[in-house]
């Protein structure tokens, strides 16, 4: 194994980690912070294919999420 695998493979075990950290984070956080962003696709020529959406952001631990309506 070369001296650059050793290094990659170091690396990727410890952003595995803080990876893992940081879903935990997300998973753990009450969300009150919220950033919500209305959304839409409509003008569509049949109605029933109109879609209302909002886009929420977490300003506390950034997670991303999509409530639909």
């Amino acid at each position: 194994m070369t001296e650059i695998q050793r290094k990659r493979i170091q690396l990727e075990r410890r952003l595995a980690a803080v990876q893992s950290d940081l879903a935990m984070l997300k998973a753990s956080c009450p969300h009150e912070a919220v950033k919500r962003t209305a959304n839409s696709d409509t003008g569509n020529w049949c109605a029933a294919d109109d879609r209302y959406w909002t886009a929420c952001e977490c300003l506390d631990c950034g997670k991303h999420w999509t409530e639909w309506k």
